[in-house]
């Protein structure tokens, strides 16, 4: 009997080990998703104010006489060209402060949790003597 239980006491701990391991890894896969989409929504954002993208024309839209100054914000990226009449025209698109402040905040999280998760699997995990 003694032979049966030191048998599956090992296959136990190895499936319970191969859960352990196997739960950090979604969440670094997470962090490196929401990074991401961060540093895209930046490149992005920085893509609409040199002309690069069709989101905006540029600045003078061909009416360079027109042009008075351009407003440009590094975080979150923003970038505002006013023009002699008084209108204002938006560069950068609306959705990339958004995309890029909830791609921060979530690899904030994904990492918070997979650091949690590792402390705690080496914790609980006894040193081989």
């Amino acid at each position: 009997m003694s032979d049966e239980t030191s048998h599956t006491a090992p296959a136990a701990d190895g499936r319970a080990a191969a859960v352990r391991r196997g739960r950090v890894r979604p969440w670094v896969w997470g962090l490196v998703v929401c990074v991401a989409g961060a540093f895209t929504a930046y490149v992005r954002a920085f893509l609409a104010v040199s002309g690069l993208t069709d989101s905006g024309g540029g600045c003078g839209m061909g009416r360079e006489r027109d042009f008075v100054r351009l407003d440009v914000r590094d975080f979150p990226p923003a970038a505002r060209c006013l023009l002699r009449d008084g209108t204002a025209h938006d560069l950068v698109p609306s959705w990339t402060a958004p995309v890029l402040v909830a791609g921060l905040a979530g690899a904030l999280l994904c990492a918070a949790v997979a650091l949690c998760l590792t402390l705690r699997r080496r914790r609980t995990t006894t040193p081989a003597a």
